[in-house]
C-alpha cells in the first residue's frame, strides 16, 4: 500500500527538471564536503616533503633513473634552406603500426623537400629493419630519411624550416603535411594547429572539438590562449626557431612537457587548419600506457621541476595556471597504478612546487582551476583524486 502511494506521488513530479536540480545540489554538497574535509585534515608538515622526495627517488633508482644527471644540451645542426619540413618520429617497438605511419607520409610534399627524422629508442623488435627498408626504397629526391639511435635527439638533428612530430602508432590523413605547411606560410604563423581524430577499434571520434573553421590568433595580445592548447607535440607544425636554446631533459619520460611550458610560450602567432587531419590511435599499448605501470611515471612531476630549474620559462600568472593544470586530471591518471604511498608523495611534491610559485598566482582563477588548486595545496590524496576525476 505504501509503495503504491509513493508511486503515485512520484509519477506527478516533473522528473527531469527535478533530477537536474537534485544532481546539482548533490554535486555542490560533495564539493563542500571535499573542501571541508581538506580543512579538517591539515596537510602534512613541511618536513614531510623531504621524506616524500626520498621515497619517490628511491622508487625510481632501481630502474636506472637519471634524475640527478645533468641534462645534455646537444648542438643543433644548422638549418638547410632546401628542407621545408622535418617530421620527427620517435620509435620504440612499433613493428605493427610503423608501416602504416610511413605509408601515410608518402608521397611527401609536392614541390618541397620533406625530411623524416626517425629516432629509434632501443627497439627490440624489427622496427629498425622497417626504417632501414623504408630509407632504402624512398629516401631520395624530395624525401630524405634520417635514422638516429639516441632518444630525444630528433630536434637537434632536424634541419627543416618547420618541425612536426608524429607518434609511431599514429598516422596522417592524405595531404596532412601539405595543407599544414600551406596554412603556416599563408598565416605567417609560428604554431599551426591541425585537426585531429582519435581512432578506436569501434570507430573514430573527434579529438578536438570547438574549432571547425580556419582562424589565426595573435598570442602577443592574448598570451593566455596558450592555456587552451594541448601540450602534446603532435597535430601541430612549429617554426624551427621556437626550439632555439631549448633541450629535452636527458633521462626523463614525459619529455614533451617542454612543449607546454616553453615552446608554446615563445610563439607570437598561431593558426588553425581543420583540413589537415592527424589520426591518433588509442590502443592502450603506447609508451605512455606502459609508464603507468612503472615508478617512472613519477617523472611527470620531476620533469616539470627540472624544466623550471634549467629552462627559460616566463615567470608569470600563466605559468602558475599551467602548474595547476599539470597537477590535475592528467597527473592523477599517470599515477593511478602506483601504490598509495607513492601517489601521496608525488602530491606533496606537487604541492610544494605550487607553493614555491605562489607569487605568480593571479587574483582570480576559473572555478575548476580554483578547485584543483585547493585540492593540491591541501595535500590530502583522496580529496585530490576525487576532484581531478570529475
Amino acid at each position: 500500500m505504501q509503495n503504491r502511494i509513493f508511486a503515485r506521488i512520484y509519477a506527478k513530479i516533473p522528473f527531469r527538471p527535478l533530477a537536474r536540480l537534485l544532481s546539482l545540489a548533490a554535486g555542490a554538497l560533495l564539493i563542500l564536503r571535499m573542501l571541508t574535509g581538506c580543512r579538517r585534515k591539515p596537510a602534512p608538515p613541511a618536513q614531510d616533503a623531504a621524506e616524500a622526495r626520498t621515497l619517490a627517488l628511491a622508487a625510481l633508482e632501481p630502474i636506472g633513473s637519471a634524475l640527478r644527471r645533468q641534462p645534455v644540451r646537444r648542438k643543433r645542426l644548422p638549418n638547410d634552406p632546401t628542407v621545408a619540413l622535418s617530421l620527427i618520429i620517435p620509435v620504440y617497438n612499433a613493428v605493427r603500426t610503423l608501416p602504416k605511419l610511413l605509408a601515410s607520409v608518402l608521397p611527401g610534399i609536392p614541390g618541397e623537400v620533406l625530411e623524416l627524422v626517425c629516432v629509434n629508442d632501443g627497439s627490440t623488435d624489427d622496427s629498425a629493419a622497417i626504417l632501414r627498408q623504408f630509407q632504402a626504397e624512398h629516401g631520395s629526391g624530395g624525401l630524405r630519411v634520417v635514422i638516429l639511435g639516441q632518444a630525444n635527439a630528433g630536434v637537434a638533428a632536424a634541419r627543416g624550416e618547420y618541425l612536426a612530430f608524429a607518434d609511431a602508432d599514429d598516422y596522417l590523413a592524405p595531404g596532412y603535411l601539405f595543407r599544414l605547411l600551406a596554412r603556416a606560410r599563408a598565416s605567417q604563423a609560428d604554431l599551426t594547429e591541425s585537426g585531429a581524430l582519435l581512432a578506436r577499434p569501434e570507430g573514430q571520434v573527434s579529438l578536438k572539438a570547438g574549432w571547425s573553421n580556419p582562424f589565426v590568433r595573435d598570442l602577443t595580445k592574448d598570451p593566455s590562449f596558450a592555456l587552451e592548447l594541448s601540450g602534446v607535440p603532435w597535430a601541430r607544425l612549429y617554426r624551427r626557431e621556437l626550439f632555439d636554446g631549448l633541450w629535452f631533459p636527458e633521462g626523463y619520460d614525459y619529455e614533451d612537457t617542454l612543449i607546454a611550458f616553453a615552446v608554446l610560450r615563445r610563439a607570437a602567432r598561431w593558426a588553425f587548419e581543420p583540413a589537415a587531419v592527424y589520426v591518433h590511435t588509442s590502443t592502450g599499448q603506447s609508451i605512455t600506457a606502459a609508464l603507468q605501470a612503472s615508478p617512472k611515471c613519477l617523472d611527470s612531476y620531476f620533469v616539470v621541476e627540472r624544466l623550471l630549474d634549467d629552462q627559460t620559462v616566463p615567470r608569470d600568472s600563466i605559468l602558475y595556471r599551467m602548474l595547476v593544470a599539470q597537477f590535475g586530471a592528467m597527473f592523477r591518471q599517470r599515477l593511478a597504478r602506483l601504490p598509495r604511498d607513492l601517489r601521496q608523495a608525488a602530491l606533496l611534491l606537487a604541492r610544494d612546487l605550487l607553493c614555491a610559485h605562489a607569487e605568480l598566482r593571479p587574483r582570480r582563477l576559473p572555478p575548476y582551476e580554483r578547485l584543483t588548486e585547493a585540492a593540491v595545496l591541501a595535500g590530502n590524496l583522496e580529496p585530490w583524486e576525487w576532484v581531478t576525476r570529475y
